[in-house]
């Protein structure tokens, strides 16, 4: 069983300061390097193999890509990790799939140092990546596709020499802010349609036929119900709209509901024009010739309404998020029942001692973490931890908040003790 992690390796102040000063220092990246080819942990460096760079200075290497392609950004490569199970493989079957790993996943376009470290009970793989590429220079971003690809592969090849892997449900598929509020506005609009059917029907056989009159696809399998709306893609279960739209429940306000006079029937609201669907099918070049002029028409005739919306400077944009941060210590204002800058300043201290006092007792959470072997206690630790991580986050945004209040109060002092212009003559 494997597991993977990726890190980033940033410059570091004291890194760059030396480098600057001393020509003879070497690049930030000599440090991952030096480490992850560390001769006590790989056995005089035998389990050590570079990939698109040379075996004797890798660091030049990746450095001098750098260089060719101006690549200056702060992070200048990503330090990846391949844990195995104790006992499970052997060191030269490690090293093996390590190189395998980097072959496949970049050794196409970067540069990778791979080291198999044997200094622990459990085998593990080290990896330097450079983050610009030797072919093009393009940068290597570490995306969740990208983590995704390093956890496949790995899995691929523990499965080619027969190790055991972790099982994990798929990557699940996003949707688009778009579709999530397409798909939303349908469940109201059918839910709406029912809650009228209902009102208008006496039996379930007329409810039914209420709904298909409406244009709705009714299915029944086993004891589900489906409906499809017309500008839907896949049905919808009723039961899944909330408990008081399952077929039971139906059943039982039709039976509930007072009997209408058909004169004084409620009719099914007109709905706005959903362009969505077709915006999709359009993008995708689904639609027709006459589905497109049918479209620009109802664009000309306004019944697509058109976007009149105003992009709001940058100026703008900055009143309004200042406006709401005057509104937010309002609220802290009056929550705290605050009348001077004294009492302000008196709940600021408060709030910076039990601040230092979780910090602290995080600290050595995190410390007791480290040392602890048994992995049920760790496990207890960490979540201890991580019971304390909203308090902390509370507290600074707190003491964030009285900063600001003392702060603007004061300069609204010295704004009003300047004397003011006489503009008289």
């Amino acid at each position: 069983m494997a597991v993977t992690k990726t890190l980033t390796v940033r410059k570091r102040y004291d890194q760059v300061i030396d480098y600057v000063v001393d020509t003879n220092k070497t690049n930030p990246l000599n440090n991952n390097i030096n480490y992850v080819s560390n001769n006590e942990k790989t056995n005089k460096q035998e389990l050590v193999t570079c990939i698109n760079c040379f075996d004797d200075n890798p660091h030049h290497s990746m450095i001098a890509t750098k260089k060719i392609f101006h690549d200056d950004k702060e992070i200048v490569c990503f330090h990846a990790i391949q844990s195995f199970l104790p006992n499970e493989l052997s060191i030269e079957l490690c090293h093996q799939i390590g190189i395998e790993l980097a072959q496949k996943v970049w050794g196409d376009r970067f540069e990778v140092v791979i080291a198999t470290h044997t200094d622990k009970p459990h085998l593990h793989n080290h990896f330097v990546i450079n983050a610009t590429s030797f072919v093009d220079g393009k940068r290597y971003c570490n995306t969740k596709a990208d983590m995704n690809r390093l956890k496949d592969v790995s899995d691929e090849l523990c499965r080619k020499y027969h190790l055991s892997v972790i099982e994990e449900h798929s990557h699940s598929k996003s949707i688009t802010h778009k579709q999530y509020h397409h798909n939303k506005s349908l469940h109201s609009i059918i839910k709406n349609d029912i809650d009228i059917a209902i009102q208008n029907s006496v039996t379930l056989t007329e409810f039914y036929r209420t709904l298909e009159n409406e244009g709705y696809e009714i299915t029944f399998k086993n004891t589900d119900i489906s409906l499809k709306h017309i500008n839907a893609k896949r049905p919808v279960r009723l039961k899944s709209l909330g408990d008081n739209y399952d077929i039971d429940t139906i059943k039982q306000r039709i039976i509930s509901h007072p009997i209408q006079d058909y004169q004084q029937q409620n009719y099914f609201d007109k709905h706005k024009f959903d362009i969505l669907p077709f915006w999709l099918r359009f993008k995708n070049n689904e639609l027709t010739g006459l589905q497109k002029y049918y479209l620009s028409y109802l664009y000309k005739f306004a019944v697509i309404p058109k976007k009149h919306s105003v992009k709001l400077t940058k100026e703008m944009k900055q009143d309004v998020k200042y406006l709401d941060m005057i509104c937010e210590h309002t609220k802290f204002i009056l929550t705290n029942n605050f009348t001077t800058l004294e009492q302000v300043q008196d709940y600021k201290e408060k709030q910076y001692s039990k601040l230092q006092e979780l910090e602290n007792k995080k600290r050595l959470i995190k410390n007791k973490t480290r040392r602890c072997n048994n992995s049920s206690l760790k496990q207890q630790y960490q979540e201890e931890a991580k019971s304390l991580t909203p308090l902390i986050k509370s507290l600074r945004h707190d003491i964030r908040a009285c900063n600001a209040i003392i702060n603007r109060t004061s300069i609204l002092v010295q704004q009003k003790e300047k004397p003011s212009k006489d503009y008289t003559r």
